[in-house]
């Protein structure tokens, strides 16, 4: 999970937030985390749970300065492997595809 904040005034992004598990891995179990309730009431003035949601503390997220460090958290470090779409006519000619 990604939680963007940005400034009110200038609106420029970040810092952000970020709750997650490793590259490719899912997100850590949320099981121990207070279920979500809907914002309104019922005709009785109940607020039902909301299934699946749920209510994740701030203070459990990692605080991250830039972009770039919030692709490396979703993807993983720098893969010098990775063609760029800029360089992949001349990787398909190199290839021979």
């Amino acid at each position: 999970m990604i939680w963007l904040r940005f400034d009110p005034v200038t609106l420029a992004l970040g810092p952000f937030l970020w709750f997650g598990g490793e590259p490719g891995k899912p997100l850590p179990d949320l099981e121990s985390f207070k279920i979500a309730r809907r914002s309104t009431g019922n005709a009785m003035g109940v607020k039902p749970k909301r299934p699946n949601t749920y209510v994740v503390p701030k203070a459990r997220f990692q605080l991250l300065g830039s972009i770039p460090e919030v692709v490396t958290h979703l993807f993983g470090p720098k893969n010098d492997q990775i063609v760029r779409s800029s360089n992949l006519r001349q990787h398909v000619r190199r290839s021979g595809s």
